[in-house]
């Protein structure tokens, strides 16, 4: 999915996106899931269906990954390009997620149960997931980009309903073009 997030930028620098996201680890992907918390979703305020979250899983290490020339770009890329894609296109990520249920649950009426709470809390779960992971923190914090000089907090779920247009990980994929090929 990462690769095809590549596929939405200009020729020019669809190459050297692929080639970025080649140079990710593969654990970055693991420590996404591990940033978001997914076994707290339902526990968490903005869903509220469950009291107490549920055991945490197997940490998975996610400090000093191995840093390339374009990886933190990548990184940045990817993780708010997910985030992005996640909240752009959400009424498809819901009947994605929908679709689990019927893998998940075999007997009808878990089947049902499940598309319900989907069609009910989706979005907000999936609010929820894209506030807790914020791709500059997550890719530094990695070890794969460096710490920038000041820290921005955590955007609240509520806020998320809302664009916000940013400079965001694609003009720092080009500017690390650019560097790259010698200021062009």
């Amino acid at each position: 999915m990462a690769q095809r997030l590549c596929n939405f930028l200009p020729a020019d620098l669809k190459h050297t996106c692929d080639d970025s996201v080649r140079q990710l680890p593969s654990s970055v992907y693991r420590c996404a899931v591990q940033e978001v918390r997914l076994n707290t979703i339902c526990s968490d305020p903005a869903v509220g269906m469950c009291k107490t979250p549920y055991k945490p899983l197997a940490p998975v290490p996610c400090k000093d990954l191995p840093e390339a020339t374009h990886t933190c770009a990548a990184c940045k890329f990817v993780v708010g390009g997910l985030s992005h894609y996640a909240l752009s296109s959400m009424d498809q990520m819901v009947s994605t997620i929908k679709s689990v249920c019927m893998v998940r649950f075999r007997d009808e009426v878990g089947r049902k149960i499940c598309e319900k709470f989907v069609e009910e809390e989706g979005e907000n779960v999936l609010r929820v997931v894209v506030s807790r992971i914020d791709a500059q923190e997550f890719c530094c914090t990695a070890g794969i980009c460096q710490t920038p000089p000041f820290v921005v907090d955590h955007v609240d779920p509520a806020q998320l309903a809302m664009p916000v247009d940013a400079v965001g990980p694609v003009s720092e994929m080009m500017d690390a073009y650019a560097t790259d090929k010698g200021g062009l």
